[in-house]
C-alpha cells in the first residue's frame, strides 16, 4: 500500500488518503478511518450502518476532499449508496442493452422506485441470498453485518485503533 498523504485536520481522529481511492481494509467504499473502524458500521441498525449497507435514496456526502475529489465522475460513486449508471437502450441487443444485462446478470444490482437511471447493490439481499446460486449450498451461507467487519469492538476505541491503521 502506498499512502499518498496524512491529514492532521485538528478533528477528533486523523483521516489517511492512498491511491485511487482505495482504503486500507476496504474496497473505498467507507469515507474515513474513524467509520471504518467505528463498531456501529458493523451494528445491524444502527445508523451508520444504515448509511453504507441498506438501499436507500443517496444523500450527497457533502464537499468534495481527497477522499471522493472534485474531478470524480458525478456517474460514479458519489454519495452514501454504491449504485451504476443503467444505460439507456433503444434496441434488444445494442450496447446498452448488453451493458444492462452484464449489470443484471450480478444478482445483487436491483432496480429501485426512487431511481430508474440506476442500479443499486443491495448488500442486504446479498446477506440473505448467498451461497446456493454461488457455491451450490443447500442454503445460504450467511454474511456478516457488514463487509470489512474490521470494528473496534466498543466506541472508546476507535480513537486508539485509529491511530494504529495510521502506524501501518
Amino acid at each position: 500500500m502506498r499512502i499518498l498523504s496524512q491529514r492532521r485536520c485538528g478533528c477528533e481522529h486523523d483521516d489517511l488518503y492512498w491511491v485511487q481511492h482505495r482504503g486500507l481494509l476496504t474496497d473505498g467504499h467507507v469515507r474515513n478511518l474513524r467509520d471504518l473502524v467505528d463498531p456501529a458500521r458493523c451494528t445491524t441498525g444502527t445508523p451508520l450502518h444504515a448509511q453504507y449497507y441498506t438501499l436507500h435514496p443517496p444523500q450527497d456526502p457533502g464537499p468534495a476532499g481527497p477522499d471522493f475529489p472534485a474531478a470524480y465522475p458525478t456517474t460514479g460513486r458519489r454519495g452514501d449508496v454504491f449504485r451504476v449508471t443503467r444505460a439507456t437502450s433503444n434496441f434488444p441487443d445494442d450496447d446498452a442493452a448488453r451493458a444492462n444485462r452484464f449489470i443484471e446478470r450480478h444478482r445483487y444490482f436491483v432496480t429501485v422506485p426512487w431511481d430508474k437511471d440506476h442500479y443499486y447493490w443491495d448488500y442486504q439481499k446479498l446477506r440473505n441470498e448467498y451461497g446456493p446460486a454461488e457455491l451450490g449450498t443447500a442454503k445460504p451461507i450467511g454474511m456478516p453485518a457488514a463487509p470489512h467487519p474490521w470494528c473496534a469492538s466498543a466506541p472508546d476505541e476507535i480513537a486508539d485503533l485509529v491511530a494504529y491503521l495510521l502506524t501501518l
